[in-house]
């Protein structure tokens, strides 16, 4: 069976905080929270300032206690989704 290289190829999104914090312990819209599953048909990016804004709200949302479900969150943010690290160069 031959297979195009087109349906091997995932697409490519982008996301925003909003969909990072689920992973971190923090719940958000219900809206958001149903579209995380669908993540799986797509190579899912994020940026750095993502998870500094997450980090602000986990401040001031998460006892220390529960920190340790932040850390495992972000463990599995960094190994299943792609930092996107922009530059002057992906600019048009």
């Amino acid at each position: 069976m031959r297979f195009r290289r087109s349906t091997l190829v995932k697409p490519k999104i982008l996301v925003d905080t909003t969909f990072i914090l689920p992973a971190l312990g923090i719940e958000v819209e219900e809206e958001a929270m149903s579209i995380i599953p669908l993540f799986r048909k797509f190579n899912v990016y994020y940026l750095e300032v993502s998870i500094l804004e997450a980090m602000w709200k986990i401040i001031k949302l998460v006892p220390t206690g529960k920190l340790n479900h932040v850390r495992m969150g972000l463990h599995a943010i960094r190994s299943t989704y792609y930092l996107l690290k922009p530059s002057h160069n992906n600019i048009s």
